[in-house]
């Protein structure tokens, strides 16, 4: 008689390879643009410490030309100007454990649930993540550079939460996008705010669905962006009401690379866990 042994149930290389599709699948920020996977982060991963730095080349200046002319002047030399910008790696890793006895109440197979679900779990601990980085790019940016990056709206004239999002709208986007990125304003393709916003943007009627021809699901849309709603962008107090932060991204806004580890996943079995149940 034949056995059926935990690796007729699971089946490492493809496990991972489909928790790493699906996980690009269902993240918004990905699916936006906003977030890129580099090739150069993840050749990065192998060099091994927590902290790395990235050179790059910045943008020729807008100097004017040379003018050519007889005499035996040399023309002037442009430059370019190097720099580089620092990433950091974060070692995580998240177990999950279930009983044979589950599996005998539920009729179902734990596994498979368990499966189904580890995508969507790393999606949100990779939009959280981003969101508090980008948060903590906006503090800094008011603390250091005159709030540079910040768009504010007037929040004096709410009296109560039912008015907390009375300012999100067309005109605070559109001068928020020229304010930050001038003529490349059109650039913008994703915004992430709070449900809270999204919710008056919806009773508005201002939000518009699309759908990618290969994707069977249609994604929320505001002034042609591509829509992130994220609860974790939490509220601070104001004068008279809570004040959200909506951010909006450019192409490639965030960079990400994953590495790969000797042992991606692995299923342990302890058969005397639940007094041997």
């Amino acid at each position: 008689m034949a056995l059926v042994t935990l690796s007729d149930i699971y089946d490492p290389l493809t496990f991972d390879q489909a928790v790493q599709e699906r996980s690009d699948e269902t993240n918004a920020f990905v699916q936006s643009g906003a977030m890129v996977r580099s090739a150069i982060l993840e050749n990065q991963m192998s060099v091994g410490g927590s902290l790395g730095e990235l050179p790059f080349y910045t943008d020729l200046t807008q100097e004017e030309p040379n003018f050519s002319g007889t005499d035996t002047t040399a023309p002037s030399i442009g430059t370019i100007a190097d720099a580089k910008m620092t990433y950091r790696n974060a070692f995580m890793n998240m177990a999950w454990g279930t009983y044979d006895l589950a599996r005998e109440i539920a009729l179902a197979d734990p596994l498979d649930a368990i499966v189904n679900r580890v995508a969507n779990y790393w999606t949100t601990v990779y939009n959280r993540r981003l969101i508090n980085t980008f948060r903590g790019v906006l503090a800094d940016n008011v603390a250091n550079d005159s709030s540079s990056l910040l768009t504010l709206v007037d929040e004096t004239n709410g009296v109560d939460q039912s008015g907390v999002v009375e300012s999100l709208n067309a005109d605070t986007i559109l001068r928020a996008e020229q304010k930050v990125f001038g003529d490349r304003a059109g650039a913008v393709t994703a915004i992430v705010m709070h449900s809270i916003g999204f919710l008056a943007l919806k009773q508005a009627d201002l939000i518009d669905y699309l759908r990618d021809s290969d994707a069977p699901a249609e994604y929320p849309t505001y002034l042609g962006k591509r829509v992130i709603v994220d609860d974790g962008l939490t509220a601070t107090a104001g004068t008279n009401q809570n004040i959200y932060t909506a951010i909006l991204f450019a192409p490639g806004a965030a960079l990400f690379g994953e590495g790969m580890p000797p042992v991606p996943s692995a299923v342990e079995r302890s058969e005397a866990a639940g007094e041997g149940g």
